[in-house]
């Protein structure tokens, strides 16, 4: 291994989780499966990738959530009007999400384009923090297991195709050098 090579493997084993739970903190999705994909190759331990996902999604849910709780303040709400933020629209979120939390909070998860929103919502209906937290953590484990697994057996795939298309390329060129002799044999009278 080069210096270079050495030393980046190195700083990887020291900051590489840092780097993912910040990473997943601003972008969970695509940061979660190309991790996936670092576990399938050996840089990152599964287990601990878990545990790292799942922290790092619920932190970055909170920041949304007390975004929408402090959206509350009467400053934010004149500017959120046009967004359709009205008081009574607050009232009628508070009540859909004591009545359905845990589905609202399920359905944000698996749309991911939603999901802020919902988590906005959240925050603005004054859902107490702890509900929140029990509510999102089984949908936070369900999702970062099944975008960990598909980086992972996308990664496996994707070194099993490399390793077949390898073989592919070595097979070509073997086909394309008995070829070339072949020419070269039947064209050598030919050619002289």
């Amino acid at each position: 291994m080069s210096g270079f090579a050495l030393d980046l493997y190195n700083w990887w084993i020291q900051y590489g989780y840092w780097v993912i739970f910040l990473l997943i903190i601003f972008e969970g999705p695509i940061t979660t499966v190309v991790a996936g994909w670092f576990a399938s190759l050996g840089f990152i331990h599964l287990g601990w990738l878990l545990i790292i996902v799942i922290i790092a999604d619920l932190l970055g849910d909170l920041v949304y959530y007390f975004i929408g709780r402090f959206g509350r303040q009467q400053n934010v709400i004149r500017w959120t009007k046009w967004l359709g933020f009205t008081k009574e629209r607050l009232l009628e979120m508070e009540k859909h999400f004591s009545d359905h939390a845990a589905r609202t909070f399920a359905i944000g998860k698996i749309t991911h384009g939603v999901g802020g929103l919902v988590l906005l919502a959240a925050g603005m209906a004054k859902v107490p923090v702890n509900k929140f937290l029990k509510l999102n953590l089984l949908p936070t484990i369900v999702k970062s297991a099944f975008l960990i697994f598909l980086g992972y057996y996308f990664g496996r795939a994707y070194n099993l195709l490399a390793s077949f298309f390898d073989y592919l390329a070595l097979f070509f060129l073997i086909g394309v050098i008995i070829l070339y002799i072949r020419y070269i044999r039947k064209n050598s009278k030919k050619l002289l």
